[in-house]
Protein backbone atom coordinates (compact mmCIF):
# COMPACT_ATOMS: atom_id res chain seq x y z
CA UNK A 1 0.00 0.00 0.00
CA UNK A 2 1.40 3.43 -0.95
CA UNK A 3 1.75 6.25 1.51
CA UNK A 4 -1.06 8.20 -0.23
CA UNK A 5 -3.40 5.22 -0.06
CA UNK A 6 -2.65 4.70 3.62
CA UNK A 7 -3.29 8.38 4.29
CA UNK A 8 -6.64 8.25 2.43
CA UNK A 9 -7.74 5.21 4.44
CA UNK A 10 -6.85 6.88 7.72
CA UNK A 11 -8.73 9.99 6.61
CA UNK A 12 -11.84 7.95 5.86
CA UNK A 13 -11.63 6.23 9.26
CA UNK A 14 -11.21 9.60 11.02
CA UNK A 15 -14.21 11.13 9.22
CA UNK A 16 -16.33 8.09 10.05
CA UNK A 17 -15.25 8.30 13.72
CA UNK A 18 -16.14 12.00 13.91
CA UNK A 19 -19.51 11.32 12.26
CA UNK A 20 -20.35 8.49 14.66
CA UNK A 21 -19.20 10.53 17.65
CA UNK A 22 -21.40 13.52 16.90
CA UNK A 23 -24.42 11.56 15.70
CA UNK A 24 -24.12 9.25 18.72
CA UNK A 25 -23.87 12.16 21.10
CA UNK A 26 -26.89 13.91 19.61
CA UNK A 27 -29.09 10.85 19.13
CA UNK A 28 -30.62 11.19 22.57
CA UNK A 29 -31.61 14.76 21.68
CA UNK A 30 -33.74 13.66 18.72
CA UNK A 31 -36.45 12.64 21.16
CA UNK A 32 -38.78 15.37 22.43
CA UNK A 33 -37.69 16.59 25.88
CA UNK A 34 -40.62 14.98 27.70
CA UNK A 35 -39.78 11.56 26.22
CA UNK A 36 -36.08 11.57 27.11
CA UNK A 37 -35.14 8.85 29.58
CA UNK A 38 -32.93 9.56 32.60
CA UNK A 39 -31.85 7.90 35.84
CA UNK A 40 -31.65 10.18 38.89
CA UNK A 41 -31.88 9.92 42.66
CA UNK A 42 -32.92 12.75 45.02
CA UNK A 43 -32.81 12.97 48.81
CA UNK A 44 -34.50 15.98 50.31
CA UNK A 45 -33.51 18.02 47.27
CA UNK A 46 -35.19 21.37 46.82
CA UNK A 47 -37.39 21.74 43.74
CA UNK A 48 -35.10 24.26 42.07
CA UNK A 49 -32.17 21.84 42.37
CA UNK A 50 -34.28 18.95 41.11
CA UNK A 51 -35.32 20.90 38.00
CA UNK A 52 -31.71 21.92 37.38
CA UNK A 53 -30.49 18.32 37.52
CA UNK A 54 -33.32 17.16 35.27
CA UNK A 55 -32.56 19.77 32.63
CA UNK A 56 -28.85 18.97 32.75
CA UNK A 57 -29.34 15.19 32.52
CA UNK A 58 -32.04 15.48 29.83
CA UNK A 59 -30.14 18.17 27.87
CA UNK A 60 -33.02 20.63 27.62
CA UNK A 61 -34.08 23.89 29.29
CA UNK A 62 -36.95 24.60 31.69
CA UNK A 63 -38.98 27.77 31.36
CA UNK A 64 -41.10 28.64 34.41
CA UNK A 65 -42.07 31.19 36.99
CA UNK A 66 -40.63 30.60 40.51
CA UNK A 67 -44.20 30.84 41.85
CA UNK A 68 -45.29 27.58 40.31
CA UNK A 69 -44.45 25.61 43.43
CA UNK A 70 -43.41 25.91 47.02
CA UNK A 71 -39.77 26.98 47.08
CA UNK A 72 -39.22 25.08 50.32
CA UNK A 73 -40.64 21.80 48.97
CA UNK A 74 -38.19 18.95 48.74
CA UNK A 75 -38.07 15.74 46.70
CA UNK A 76 -36.90 12.36 47.90
CA UNK A 77 -37.19 9.65 45.29
CA UNK A 78 -35.23 7.48 42.90
CA UNK A 79 -36.11 7.38 39.19
CA UNK A 80 -34.59 4.61 37.14
CA UNK A 81 -34.94 4.81 33.35
CA UNK A 82 -37.95 7.08 33.57
CA UNK A 83 -39.09 9.67 31.05
CA UNK A 84 -39.03 13.35 32.02
CA UNK A 85 -42.84 13.30 31.66
CA UNK A 86 -43.16 10.53 34.26
CA UNK A 87 -40.81 12.25 36.69
CA UNK A 88 -42.57 15.63 36.43
CA UNK A 89 -45.98 13.96 36.85
CA UNK A 90 -44.81 12.30 40.05
CA UNK A 91 -43.02 15.20 41.69
CA UNK A 92 -45.73 17.79 40.92
CA UNK A 93 -48.66 15.39 41.42
CA UNK A 94 -50.92 17.25 39.00
CA UNK A 95 -50.30 20.72 40.47
CA UNK A 96 -48.17 21.88 37.52
CA UNK A 97 -48.87 21.64 33.81
CA UNK A 98 -46.01 21.14 31.36
CA UNK A 99 -45.64 21.21 27.59
CA UNK A 100 -42.84 21.15 25.03
CA UNK A 101 -41.69 23.83 22.65
CA UNK A 102 -38.54 22.99 20.76
CA UNK A 103 -35.91 22.01 23.33
CA UNK A 104 -37.79 23.79 26.11
CA UNK A 105 -40.23 22.47 28.69
CA UNK A 106 -42.62 25.17 29.86
CA UNK A 107 -44.08 24.81 33.36
CA UNK A 108 -47.31 26.55 34.34
CA UNK A 109 -49.50 26.41 37.45
CA UNK A 110 -52.60 24.19 37.19
CA UNK A 111 -55.98 24.94 38.77
CA UNK A 112 -55.99 25.23 42.55
CA UNK A 113 -58.38 22.31 42.89
CA UNK A 114 -60.00 19.82 40.60
CA UNK A 115 -63.76 19.59 40.82
CA UNK A 116 -65.21 16.12 41.03
CA UNK A 117 -68.25 16.97 38.92
CA UNK A 118 -68.89 14.52 36.12
CA UNK A 119 -70.08 17.43 33.95
CA UNK A 120 -66.48 18.55 33.42
CA UNK A 121 -64.14 16.89 30.93
CA UNK A 122 -61.86 14.11 32.09
CA UNK A 123 -58.36 14.13 30.62
CA UNK A 124 -56.35 10.93 30.96
CA UNK A 125 -52.66 10.78 30.09
CA UNK A 126 -50.18 7.99 30.31
CA UNK A 127 -47.98 5.37 28.69
CA UNK A 128 -48.67 1.91 27.36
CA UNK A 129 -45.89 -0.62 27.82
CA UNK A 130 -45.20 -4.21 26.87
CA UNK A 131 -45.68 -6.25 30.05
CA UNK A 132 -43.14 -8.80 28.90
CA UNK A 133 -40.31 -6.44 27.94
CA UNK A 134 -41.16 -3.11 29.55
CA UNK A 135 -40.81 -1.34 26.19
CA UNK A 136 -43.29 1.41 25.36
CA UNK A 137 -45.73 0.53 22.58
CA UNK A 138 -46.74 2.88 19.79
CA UNK A 139 -50.03 2.85 17.87
CA UNK A 140 -52.11 1.47 20.73
CA UNK A 141 -55.85 2.27 20.72
CA UNK A 142 -57.15 3.80 23.96
CA UNK A 143 -60.89 4.47 23.92
CA UNK A 144 -64.10 4.85 25.87
CA UNK A 145 -66.89 2.56 24.64
CA UNK A 146 -69.62 4.83 25.98
CA UNK A 147 -68.63 8.22 24.53
CA UNK A 148 -66.48 6.89 21.61
CA UNK A 149 -63.66 9.19 22.69
CA UNK A 150 -60.41 7.65 21.40
CA UNK A 151 -56.68 8.23 21.32
CA UNK A 152 -53.68 6.45 19.82
CA UNK A 153 -50.27 6.28 21.51
CA UNK A 154 -47.47 8.11 19.76
CA UNK A 155 -44.09 6.67 18.85
CA UNK A 156 -43.06 6.91 22.51
CA UNK A 157 -46.10 5.06 23.82
CA UNK A 158 -47.73 8.22 25.22
CA UNK A 159 -51.45 9.04 24.91
CA UNK A 160 -53.85 11.75 25.96
CA UNK A 161 -57.56 10.91 26.07
CA UNK A 162 -60.27 13.50 26.72
CA UNK A 163 -63.78 12.45 27.76
CA UNK A 164 -66.16 15.40 27.61
CA UNK A 165 -68.89 13.94 29.81
CA UNK A 166 -67.35 11.30 32.03
CA UNK A 167 -69.28 8.92 34.25
CA UNK A 168 -68.65 8.31 37.90
CA UNK A 169 -66.46 5.40 36.84
CA UNK A 170 -65.09 5.18 33.30
CA UNK A 171 -63.95 1.90 31.78
CA UNK A 172 -61.16 2.74 29.38
CA UNK A 173 -60.41 0.02 26.83
CA UNK A 174 -56.87 -0.51 25.60
CA UNK A 175 -56.21 -2.59 22.46
CA UNK A 176 -53.27 -3.43 20.28
CA UNK A 177 -52.96 -5.98 17.53
CA UNK A 178 -51.07 -9.09 18.75
CA UNK A 179 -51.64 -8.05 22.39
CA UNK A 180 -54.38 -8.96 24.83
CA UNK A 181 -57.02 -6.29 25.43
CA UNK A 182 -57.23 -4.70 28.87
CA UNK A 183 -59.48 -2.28 30.77
CA UNK A 184 -58.56 0.60 33.04
CA UNK A 185 -61.03 2.06 35.56
CA UNK A 186 -60.73 5.86 35.85
CA UNK A 187 -62.80 8.25 37.97
CA UNK A 188 -63.14 12.04 37.50
CA UNK A 189 -60.48 13.89 39.46
CA UNK A 190 -57.70 11.46 38.56
CA UNK A 191 -54.64 13.44 37.58
CA UNK A 192 -51.79 10.95 37.79
CA UNK A 193 -49.93 9.88 34.70
CA UNK A 194 -51.00 6.25 34.26
CA UNK A 195 -48.92 3.36 33.00
CA UNK A 196 -50.83 0.53 31.31
CA UNK A 197 -49.22 -2.86 30.71
CA UNK A 198 -50.33 -5.01 27.79
CA UNK A 199 -49.63 -8.72 27.71
CA UNK A 200 -48.57 -10.19 24.36
CA UNK A 201 -51.07 -12.69 23.01
CA UNK A 202 -50.62 -16.18 24.40
CA UNK A 203 -49.76 -15.05 27.93
CA UNK A 204 -51.99 -14.88 31.01
CA UNK A 205 -53.43 -11.60 32.23
CA UNK A 206 -56.08 -10.61 34.78
CA UNK A 207 -59.53 -9.78 33.47
CA UNK A 208 -59.11 -6.05 34.15
CA UNK A 209 -56.39 -3.89 35.66
CA UNK A 210 -58.18 -3.48 38.98
CA UNK A 211 -59.22 -7.17 39.20
CA UNK A 212 -62.93 -6.30 39.13
CA UNK A 213 -65.44 -7.90 36.80
CA UNK A 214 -67.32 -5.28 34.78
CA UNK A 215 -70.78 -6.79 34.37
CA UNK A 216 -72.12 -3.70 32.63
CA UNK A 217 -69.79 -4.04 29.68
CA UNK A 218 -70.86 -5.89 26.53
CA UNK A 219 -69.08 -9.10 25.62
CA UNK A 220 -66.22 -8.54 23.19
CA UNK A 221 -66.66 -9.96 19.71
CA UNK A 222 -63.61 -10.85 17.60
CA UNK A 223 -63.81 -9.50 14.05
CA UNK A 224 -61.25 -9.99 11.29
CA UNK A 225 -60.44 -7.08 8.98
CA UNK A 226 -61.28 -7.97 5.33
CA UNK A 227 -58.27 -7.79 3.02
CA UNK A 228 -60.03 -5.21 0.86
CA UNK A 229 -59.91 -2.70 3.75
CA UNK A 230 -56.43 -3.51 5.02
CA UNK A 231 -53.52 -1.14 4.44
CA UNK A 232 -50.17 -2.33 3.18
CA UNK A 233 -47.39 -2.42 5.77
CA UNK A 234 -45.38 0.13 3.78
CA UNK A 235 -48.14 2.75 4.11
CA UNK A 236 -48.57 4.87 7.26
CA UNK A 237 -51.82 4.26 9.13
CA UNK A 238 -54.20 7.03 10.12
CA UNK A 239 -55.58 6.98 13.65
CA UNK A 240 -58.85 5.55 12.39
CA UNK A 241 -57.03 2.81 10.52
CA UNK A 242 -54.95 2.02 13.60
CA UNK A 243 -58.17 1.54 15.57
CA UNK A 244 -59.52 -0.76 12.86
CA UNK A 245 -56.35 -2.86 13.07
CA UNK A 246 -56.28 -2.97 16.87
CA UNK A 247 -59.81 -3.09 18.22
CA UNK A 248 -61.68 -6.38 18.35
CA UNK A 249 -64.73 -4.92 20.04
CA UNK A 250 -67.88 -4.44 17.99
CA UNK A 251 -69.49 -1.21 19.14
CA UNK A 252 -73.09 -0.23 18.43
CA UNK A 253 -74.85 3.08 17.82
CA UNK A 254 -78.46 3.78 16.87
CA UNK A 255 -77.60 6.79 14.70
CA UNK A 256 -74.47 8.36 13.27
CA UNK A 257 -73.68 11.21 10.91
CA UNK A 258 -70.31 11.90 9.34
CA UNK A 259 -68.73 14.34 6.92
CA UNK A 260 -66.02 11.97 5.68
CA UNK A 261 -64.60 8.74 7.18
CA UNK A 262 -63.52 9.25 10.84
CA UNK A 263 -64.95 12.80 10.91
CA UNK A 264 -68.34 12.43 12.53
CA UNK A 265 -70.22 11.36 15.62
CA UNK A 266 -68.34 8.04 15.76
CA UNK A 267 -64.99 9.82 15.57
CA UNK A 268 -61.90 7.68 15.12
CA UNK A 269 -63.85 4.57 16.12
CA UNK A 270 -66.02 4.69 12.98
CA UNK A 271 -64.51 1.49 11.63
CA UNK A 272 -65.48 -0.39 14.79
CA UNK A 273 -69.12 0.69 15.07
CA UNK A 274 -72.26 -1.04 13.77
CA UNK A 275 -74.92 1.62 13.12
CA UNK A 276 -78.67 1.21 12.83
CA UNK A 277 -78.99 4.40 10.79
CA UNK A 278 -76.02 5.99 9.06
CA UNK A 279 -75.89 9.29 7.15
CA UNK A 280 -72.69 10.34 5.38
CA UNK A 281 -72.61 13.84 3.89
CA UNK A 282 -69.71 13.04 1.57
CA UNK A 283 -68.67 9.56 2.64
CA UNK A 284 -68.46 7.29 5.64
CA UNK A 285 -66.74 4.25 7.10
CA UNK A 286 -68.35 1.80 9.49
CA UNK A 287 -68.13 -1.71 10.88
CA UNK A 288 -71.69 -2.48 9.79
CA UNK A 289 -75.17 -1.14 9.04
CA UNK A 290 -78.36 -2.75 10.35
CA UNK A 291 -81.21 -0.71 8.86
CA UNK A 292 -80.37 2.23 6.58
CA UNK A 293 -77.34 4.04 5.18
CA UNK A 294 -77.23 7.03 2.84
CA UNK A 295 -74.02 8.52 1.41
CA UNK A 296 -73.79 11.68 -0.64
CA UNK A 297 -70.78 10.24 -2.48
CA UNK A 298 -69.85 6.88 -0.99
CA UNK A 299 -70.36 4.36 1.79
CA UNK A 300 -67.64 1.96 2.95
CA UNK A 301 -68.46 -0.78 5.43
CA UNK A 302 -66.05 -3.38 6.85
CA UNK A 303 -68.70 -5.90 7.83
CA UNK A 304 -72.33 -6.60 6.95
CA UNK A 305 -75.13 -4.38 5.65
CA UNK A 306 -78.86 -5.04 6.07
CA UNK A 307 -82.04 -3.45 4.69
CA UNK A 308 -81.08 -0.35 2.62
CA UNK A 309 -77.82 1.21 1.40
CA UNK A 310 -77.76 4.08 -1.10
CA UNK A 311 -74.78 6.11 -2.37
CA UNK A 312 -74.28 8.83 -4.96
CA UNK A 313 -71.16 7.19 -6.43
CA UNK A 314 -70.30 3.86 -4.82
CA UNK A 315 -70.96 1.38 -2.04
CA UNK A 316 -68.09 -0.85 -0.88
CA UNK A 317 -68.90 -3.59 1.61
CA UNK A 318 -66.44 -6.08 3.10
CA UNK A 319 -69.07 -8.47 4.43
CA UNK A 320 -72.53 -9.64 3.38
CA UNK A 321 -75.38 -7.51 2.05
CA UNK A 322 -79.09 -8.29 2.36
CA UNK A 323 -81.80 -5.95 1.19
CA UNK A 324 -81.69 -3.07 -1.29
CA UNK A 325 -78.41 -1.59 -2.52
CA UNK A 326 -78.14 1.22 -5.06
CA UNK A 327 -75.42 3.58 -6.29
CA UNK A 328 -74.78 5.98 -9.12
CA UNK A 329 -71.68 4.14 -10.31
CA UNK A 330 -70.55 0.99 -8.43
CA UNK A 331 -71.73 -1.50 -5.85
CA UNK A 332 -68.83 -3.66 -4.63
CA UNK A 333 -69.36 -6.47 -2.12
CA UNK A 334 -66.83 -9.02 -0.89
CA UNK A 335 -69.39 -11.24 0.79
CA UNK A 336 -72.74 -12.64 -0.27
CA UNK A 337 -75.59 -10.56 -1.65
CA UNK A 338 -79.32 -11.20 -1.21
CA UNK A 339 -81.89 -8.71 -2.46
CA UNK A 340 -82.14 -6.05 -5.14
CA UNK A 341 -78.97 -4.39 -6.46
CA UNK A 342 -78.96 -1.40 -8.81
CA UNK A 343 -75.70 0.10 -10.08
CA UNK A 344 -75.45 3.02 -12.46
CA UNK A 345 -72.51 1.27 -14.12
CA UNK A 346 -71.31 -1.79 -12.21
CA UNK A 347 -72.44 -4.37 -9.69
CA UNK A 348 -69.55 -6.53 -8.44
CA UNK A 349 -70.07 -9.33 -5.92
CA UNK A 350 -67.03 -11.45 -5.20
CA UNK A 351 -69.12 -14.18 -3.61
CA UNK A 352 -72.65 -15.56 -4.14
CA UNK A 353 -75.54 -13.34 -5.19
CA UNK A 354 -79.24 -14.05 -4.83
CA UNK A 355 -81.86 -11.70 -6.19
CA UNK A 356 -82.21 -9.11 -8.90
CA UNK A 357 -79.27 -7.19 -10.33
CA UNK A 358 -79.55 -4.26 -12.72
CA UNK A 359 -76.45 -2.44 -14.01
CA UNK A 360 -75.94 0.24 -16.61
CA UNK A 361 -72.84 -1.56 -17.86
CA UNK A 362 -71.85 -4.86 -16.21
CA UNK A 363 -72.94 -7.28 -13.49
CA UNK A 364 -70.26 -9.60 -12.10
CA UNK A 365 -70.69 -12.38 -9.53
CA UNK A 366 -67.83 -14.48 -8.19
CA UNK A 367 -69.81 -17.33 -6.65
CA UNK A 368 -72.76 -19.60 -7.41
CA UNK A 369 -75.77 -17.29 -7.78
CA UNK A 370 -79.44 -17.13 -8.72
CA UNK A 371 -82.06 -14.55 -9.58
CA UNK A 372 -81.98 -12.26 -12.60
CA UNK A 373 -79.10 -10.31 -14.14
CA UNK A 374 -79.88 -7.38 -16.45
CA UNK A 375 -77.08 -5.21 -17.84
CA UNK A 376 -76.56 -2.56 -20.48
CA UNK A 377 -73.42 -4.24 -21.78
CA UNK A 378 -72.86 -7.64 -20.18
CA UNK A 379 -73.25 -10.13 -17.37
CA UNK A 380 -70.28 -12.15 -16.13
CA UNK A 381 -70.98 -15.05 -13.79
CA UNK A 382 -68.23 -17.11 -12.15
CA UNK A 383 -69.58 -20.52 -11.00
CA UNK A 384 -73.18 -21.72 -11.51
CA UNK A 385 -76.14 -19.45 -12.20
CA UNK A 386 -79.88 -20.09 -11.99
CA UNK A 387 -82.14 -17.57 -13.71
CA UNK A 388 -82.18 -15.27 -16.76
CA UNK A 389 -79.18 -13.29 -17.94
CA UNK A 390 -80.13 -10.42 -20.24
CA UNK A 391 -77.66 -7.97 -21.80
CA UNK A 392 -77.26 -5.99 -25.00
CA UNK A 393 -73.75 -7.35 -25.72
CA UNK A 394 -72.72 -10.47 -23.80
CA UNK A 395 -73.69 -13.01 -21.17
CA UNK A 396 -70.93 -15.26 -19.84
CA UNK A 397 -71.27 -18.00 -17.26
CA UNK A 398 -68.18 -20.09 -16.60
CA UNK A 399 -70.12 -23.08 -15.27
CA UNK A 400 -73.72 -24.26 -15.38
CA UNK A 401 -76.60 -22.02 -16.44
CA UNK A 402 -80.20 -22.91 -15.60
CA UNK A 403 -82.30 -20.42 -17.49
CA UNK A 404 -82.15 -17.99 -20.39
CA UNK A 405 -79.18 -16.16 -21.85
CA UNK A 406 -80.27 -13.31 -24.12
CA UNK A 407 -77.62 -11.14 -25.79
CA UNK A 408 -75.48 -10.74 -28.90
CA UNK A 409 -72.90 -13.17 -27.47
CA UNK A 410 -73.85 -15.91 -25.04
CA UNK A 411 -71.47 -18.35 -23.40
CA UNK A 412 -72.19 -21.04 -20.87
CA UNK A 413 -70.26 -24.17 -20.05
CA UNK A 414 -73.35 -26.27 -19.35
CA UNK A 415 -76.63 -24.69 -20.45
CA UNK A 416 -79.92 -26.06 -19.14
CA UNK A 417 -82.29 -23.71 -20.87
CA UNK A 418 -82.01 -21.43 -23.87
CA UNK A 419 -79.48 -19.16 -25.54
CA UNK A 420 -80.75 -16.46 -27.87
CA UNK A 421 -78.20 -14.29 -29.67
CA UNK A 422 -76.10 -13.78 -32.76
CA UNK A 423 -73.40 -16.11 -31.40
CA UNK A 424 -74.11 -18.82 -28.86
CA UNK A 425 -71.30 -20.93 -27.42
CA UNK A 426 -71.57 -23.77 -24.94
CA UNK A 427 -69.86 -26.95 -23.88
CA UNK A 428 -73.18 -28.76 -23.60
CA UNK A 429 -76.83 -27.74 -23.98
CA UNK A 430 -80.03 -29.26 -22.66
CA UNK A 431 -82.51 -26.97 -24.31
CA UNK A 432 -82.43 -24.79 -27.40
CA UNK A 433 -80.10 -22.26 -28.98
CA UNK A 434 -81.45 -19.61 -31.32
CA UNK A 435 -79.03 -17.41 -33.18
CA UNK A 436 -77.02 -16.66 -36.27
CA UNK A 437 -74.40 -19.18 -35.18
CA UNK A 438 -74.48 -21.67 -32.34
CA UNK A 439 -71.49 -23.75 -31.29
CA UNK A 440 -71.81 -26.61 -28.82
CA UNK A 441 -68.81 -28.83 -28.17
CA UNK A 442 -70.96 -31.87 -27.34
CA UNK A 443 -73.85 -30.78 -29.55
CA UNK A 444 -74.98 -31.38 -33.12
CA UNK A 445 -72.22 -31.12 -35.74
CA UNK A 446 -72.68 -32.48 -39.25
CA UNK A 447 -70.90 -32.06 -42.56
CA UNK A 448 -73.32 -32.77 -45.40
CA UNK A 449 -72.65 -33.59 -49.08
CA UNK A 450 -75.85 -33.41 -51.11
CA UNK A 451 -77.39 -32.93 -54.53
CA UNK A 452 -80.73 -31.49 -55.64
CA UNK A 453 -82.52 -30.88 -58.93
CA UNK A 454 -80.65 -27.63 -59.63
CA UNK A 455 -77.29 -27.82 -57.85
CA UNK A 456 -75.62 -31.18 -58.11
CA UNK A 457 -72.87 -30.56 -55.56
CA UNK A 458 -73.59 -28.93 -52.20
CA UNK A 459 -71.62 -28.82 -48.96
CA UNK A 460 -73.24 -27.78 -45.70
CA UNK A 461 -72.08 -27.48 -42.10
CA UNK A 462 -74.72 -27.90 -39.39
CA UNK A 463 -73.93 -26.76 -35.85
CA UNK A 464 -75.94 -26.32 -32.66
CA UNK A 465 -78.32 -28.84 -31.13
CA UNK A 466 -80.91 -31.11 -32.67
CA UNK A 467 -83.57 -28.79 -31.27
CA UNK A 468 -82.18 -25.88 -33.25
CA UNK A 469 -79.11 -25.69 -35.46
CA UNK A 470 -77.52 -23.30 -37.94
CA UNK A 471 -76.65 -24.27 -41.51
CA UNK A 472 -73.79 -22.78 -43.56
CA UNK A 473 -73.95 -23.90 -47.21
CA UNK A 474 -72.09 -23.59 -50.50
CA UNK A 475 -73.03 -25.22 -53.81
CA UNK A 476 -71.97 -25.45 -57.45
CA UNK A 477 -73.65 -26.24 -60.74
CA UNK A 478 -71.22 -26.88 -63.60
CA UNK A 479 -72.12 -25.24 -66.93
CA UNK A 480 -71.08 -26.23 -70.46
CA UNK A 481 -69.58 -22.78 -70.97
CA UNK A 482 -67.09 -23.56 -68.21
CA UNK A 483 -68.54 -20.71 -66.21
CA UNK A 484 -70.29 -22.19 -63.21
CA UNK A 485 -73.28 -21.29 -61.12
CA UNK A 486 -72.43 -21.23 -57.45
CA UNK A 487 -74.25 -20.42 -54.24
CA UNK A 488 -73.49 -19.43 -50.69
CA UNK A 489 -76.14 -19.44 -48.04
CA UNK A 490 -77.33 -19.69 -44.49
CA UNK A 491 -80.15 -21.54 -42.82
CA UNK A 492 -81.70 -22.91 -39.67
CA UNK A 493 -83.26 -26.24 -38.84
CA UNK A 494 -84.41 -28.79 -36.32
CA UNK A 495 -84.00 -32.59 -36.17
CA UNK A 496 -86.42 -34.23 -33.73
CA UNK A 497 -85.81 -37.89 -32.95
CA UNK A 498 -88.28 -40.49 -34.26
CA UNK A 499 -86.46 -43.68 -33.35
CA UNK A 500 -82.99 -44.58 -32.22
CA UNK A 501 -81.74 -44.56 -35.84
CA UNK A 502 -84.23 -42.21 -37.57
CA UNK A 503 -84.62 -38.40 -37.30
CA UNK A 504 -86.94 -35.95 -39.01
CA UNK A 505 -85.31 -32.91 -40.65
CA UNK A 506 -87.02 -29.55 -41.10
CA UNK A 507 -84.67 -26.98 -42.68
CA UNK A 508 -85.06 -23.48 -44.04
CA UNK A 509 -82.17 -22.07 -46.12
CA UNK A 510 -81.52 -18.98 -48.24
CA UNK A 511 -78.81 -19.05 -50.96
CA UNK A 512 -77.51 -16.22 -53.11
CA UNK A 513 -76.95 -17.54 -56.64
CA UNK A 514 -74.06 -16.18 -58.74
CA UNK A 515 -72.81 -16.98 -62.23
CA UNK A 516 -69.05 -16.61 -62.58
CA UNK A 517 -68.46 -13.48 -60.58
CA UNK A 518 -70.68 -12.52 -57.70
CA UNK A 519 -74.09 -11.37 -58.88
CA UNK A 520 -74.70 -7.90 -57.38
CA UNK A 521 -78.49 -8.10 -57.62
CA UNK A 522 -81.00 -10.15 -55.65
CA UNK A 523 -80.76 -13.70 -56.96
CA UNK A 524 -82.01 -15.66 -53.98
CA UNK A 525 -82.96 -19.34 -53.94
CA UNK A 526 -84.87 -20.24 -50.75
CA UNK A 527 -85.58 -23.82 -49.76
CA UNK A 528 -87.80 -25.45 -47.22
CA UNK A 529 -86.63 -29.02 -46.77
CA UNK A 530 -88.52 -31.83 -45.05
CA UNK A 531 -86.78 -35.19 -45.00
CA UNK A 532 -85.40 -38.02 -42.96
CA UNK A 533 -81.96 -38.71 -41.56
CA UNK A 534 -81.14 -42.41 -41.42
CA UNK A 535 -78.36 -43.05 -38.88
CA UNK A 536 -76.46 -45.86 -40.58
CA UNK A 537 -73.46 -45.72 -38.24
CA UNK A 538 -72.36 -43.67 -35.25
CA UNK A 539 -70.86 -40.89 -37.37
CA UNK A 540 -72.46 -41.56 -40.73
CA UNK A 541 -76.02 -41.08 -41.97
CA UNK A 542 -78.04 -40.82 -45.20
CA UNK A 543 -80.62 -38.11 -45.76
CA UNK A 544 -83.36 -37.72 -48.34
CA UNK A 545 -86.48 -35.61 -48.65
CA UNK A 546 -88.51 -33.06 -50.57
CA UNK A 547 -88.00 -29.33 -50.96
CA UNK A 548 -90.27 -26.41 -51.60
CA UNK A 549 -88.27 -23.83 -53.58
CA UNK A 550 -88.85 -20.11 -53.98
CA UNK A 551 -86.57 -18.25 -56.41
CA UNK A 552 -86.49 -14.42 -56.09
CA UNK A 553 -85.06 -12.14 -58.82
CA UNK A 554 -85.15 -8.44 -59.62
CA UNK A 555 -86.96 -7.47 -62.79
CA UNK A 556 -84.81 -4.40 -63.29
CA UNK A 557 -81.58 -6.41 -63.45
CA UNK A 558 -81.02 -7.48 -67.07
CA UNK A 559 -77.85 -9.56 -66.72
CA UNK A 560 -79.23 -12.72 -65.13
CA UNK A 561 -78.09 -15.98 -66.69
CA UNK A 562 -80.93 -18.51 -66.97
CA UNK A 563 -80.73 -20.84 -63.95
CA UNK A 564 -82.54 -23.75 -65.59
CA UNK A 565 -80.23 -24.89 -68.38
CA UNK A 566 -80.32 -28.68 -68.35
CA UNK A 567 -83.41 -29.16 -66.19
CA UNK A 568 -86.57 -27.13 -66.04
CA UNK A 569 -88.78 -27.84 -63.02
CA UNK A 570 -92.54 -27.81 -63.10
CA UNK A 571 -93.34 -24.36 -61.74
CA UNK A 572 -96.28 -24.10 -59.38
CA UNK A 573 -95.98 -20.31 -59.13
CA UNK A 574 -94.46 -17.80 -61.56
CA UNK A 575 -95.58 -14.26 -60.78
CA UNK A 576 -94.45 -10.71 -59.97
CA UNK A 577 -95.13 -9.91 -56.34
CA UNK A 578 -94.33 -6.19 -56.73
CA UNK A 579 -93.04 -3.83 -59.38
CA UNK A 580 -89.47 -5.13 -59.30
CA UNK A 581 -89.63 -8.59 -57.69
CA UNK A 582 -90.41 -11.85 -59.47
CA UNK A 583 -90.94 -15.21 -57.75
CA UNK A 584 -90.83 -18.74 -59.13
CA UNK A 585 -91.80 -21.74 -56.99
CA UNK A 586 -91.55 -25.50 -57.51
CA UNK A 587 -91.26 -28.80 -55.71
CA UNK A 588 -87.91 -30.54 -55.66
CA UNK A 589 -85.89 -33.03 -53.75
CA UNK A 590 -82.55 -33.62 -52.06
CA UNK A 591 -80.41 -36.60 -51.24
CA UNK A 592 -77.14 -36.61 -49.32
CA UNK A 593 -74.81 -38.15 -46.83
CA UNK A 594 -73.64 -36.74 -43.48
CA UNK A 595 -70.54 -37.24 -41.41
CA UNK A 596 -69.77 -36.77 -37.71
Amino acid sequence: MTGRAAFNNMLRIFIAFIFLFFTGSTWAQTKPPLERVVTLSFYQEKMESVLLQLSKEGKFTFSYSPSISDAQATVTSTFTQKTIREILSQIFNGKVNFKEKGNYIILTRSAESIKKSTDEALVITGYVVNAATGEKISEVSVYDRKTFAAAVTNEYGFFKLKIDKPSATNAISVSKKNFQDTLLMISPGTTDLVTISLQPEGTFRPLVNDQRKLDSLEENISVDVPEFFQVEDSQPLTRGQVNVENIRDTLHRDFQISLVPFVGTNRKLSGNVVNDYSFNIFGGYAMGVRKFELGGLFNTVRGDVSKVQIAGIFNAVGGNVSGFQASGYLNFNRGTFDGVQIGGNLNVNLSEAKGYQVAGLINLNGGASEGAMIAGIGNLQIQNYRGPQIASIFNISTHRVDGLQLGLLNFGRSVHGSQIGLLNIADSVKGAQFGLLSLVRTGYHKIELSADEVFYTNIAFRTGTRYFYNILTVGIKPDTSRTNFWTVGYGIGTAPKITKWLYLNLDLTANQVSYGEFTPALNLLNKFYMGFDFQVAKKFSITAGVTLNAYFTEKSYAEYTPLFTDYKPNLIYDEDIDEDLHVQMWWGGKIGIRFF
